[in-house]
């Protein structure tokens, strides 16, 4: 095997039979789980073992396999994407070899010789009809992916007639790919409802899929509040934290979650939107809700780029924040709303009147009136809307 191959992360074993039969032995390669024995599939995530066991099965004459004089594997790999885990193991009950040999020479490579042809013995299969694995070993992903090992099995075979000096025959060689692979996690669809955001309160819906060949494990997500339409400058406020337990490769996970936003954080921003003195003009208020998905990076991804900032209704969403209308279905400040905070003032907070403590201090007080009433004939920023606008409101559970 040349360097550039190994470069390429490239994995061959090589195996040698020389049956008493020509050209009839068959080969496998079986993974599996090695605790368990379980299949397991050709996708490997980075740090995962893997039990490879080899078997062979030779033709039956009178419904008995035949047997084998010599088996001879040479088992090169890169070992910066698998190394060794233990040492290989013949399996039991053996398969009658007089003697064999396992080494180890280096890193990235293993010998193995299993011979019978001693005295001219023959080695009886165990199994009357059916494969007989040899051995096996464990391997251990290391490699950061993602990238594909090739296991390529190549054999020989000598015919019965030529024991002794005969002319190999070529065995149809069998391939298995393995895949260490990554998950990648992005933004599928974001959208917070409703978008006029009184007293701060609004619901967050998402869909978040693994774009990638592997599972994510558990990771966390964020939900941060940003001034602006770009997720992770220096505006955003944290929000919450959410977790997701998994999501299988090609997979992905939807949920809603109830949003309290800081009256603190919007408020004064709103009070910078919405200046006095605008003469009735149209709000400005608009704010982002954005995601940044496994914010503790505790997932190693194909893409570690594409975890937030995205784009509205990707992974972030447009609301805004108009308190000086007490009635959001008519979208304007009025004399009403107004009145509907005057006549409060001196009242602590209550859920009844709580629209009416502008700033959310607690209390309603003559600094509420005065911010609404300086507010007259303003207009609720239109250009905010909903997703459903879009075609995305299967997002909303009560779709």
């Amino acid at each position: 095997m040349d360097q550039d191959y190994l470069v390429k992360r490239i994995l061959t074993l090589m195996l040698f039979l020389l049956p008493v039969v020509a050209s009839a032995t068959t080969l496998s390669i079986v993974l599996s789980e090695p605790g368990s024995g379980a299949p397991v599939g050709d996708v490997l995530v980075p740090g995962e073992t893997v039990r490879v066991t080899i078997a062979y099965q030779t033709p039956a004459n009178g419904g008995q396999e035949v047997g084998l004089r010599l088996l001879a594997f040479n088992v090169l790999f890169d070992n910066t994407e698998l190394q060794f885990v233990g040492d290989p193991m013949m399996l039991a009950p053996a398969p009658g070899f007089l003697s064999t040999d396992i080494g180890m020479p280096q890193p990235g490579r293993l010998e193995f010789l299993a011979d019978c042809s001693l005295e001219g013995g023959v080695c009886a299969p165990v199994s009357p009809l059916g494969p007989d694995p040899v051995f096996s070993f464990d391997v251990q992903a290391v490699g950061s992916g993602p990238s594909l090992i090739a296991f390529e099995v190549i054999a020989n075979s000598t015919p019965s007639a030529a024991l002794e000096g005969g002319a190999p025959d070529p065995v149809t060689p069998i391939h298995r790919t393995l895949t260490i692979g990554q998950p990648d996690l992005a933004g599928g669809q974001c959208d917070v409802d409703p978008d006029h955001t009184l007293l701060g309160e609004t619901t967050l819906h998402y869909v978040i899929n693994n774009n990638g060949d592997a599972a994510t494990g558990t990771f966390d997500v964020a939900v941060v509040l940003s001034d602006d339409d770009v997720i992770g400058n220096g505006d955003d406020t944290p929000v919450t934290t959410f977790a997701i337990t998994d999501i299988p490769a090609g997979g992905m996970a939807s949920g809603s979650l109830e949003l309290s936003l800081d009256i603190d954080v919007i408020f004064p921003r709103a009070l910078a939107d919405d200046a006095v003195g605008a003469g009735g003009g149209v709000s400005t208020s608009r704010d982002f809700v954005g995601l940044v998905i496994d914010v503790n990076a505790d997932v190693a991804e194909s893409d570690e780029t594409n975890n937030s900032d995205q784009g509205k209704g990707v992974d972030s969403d447009d609301f805004t924040f108009f308190p000086w209308d007490m009635n959001p279905a008519d979208g304007d400040v009025t004399p009403t709303d107004a009145v509907f905070v005057i006549n409060r003032i001196g009242e602590s907070t209550t859920v009844e009147n709580a629209s009416a403590d502008v700033n959310g201090d607690g209390a309603v007080t003559a600094t509420d009136a005065i911010h609404v009433i300086n507010r007259l004939g303003y207009v609720i920023n239109g250009e905010v809307e909903d997703l459903d606008d879009a075609g995305l409101d299967s997002l909303r559970s009560d779709k």
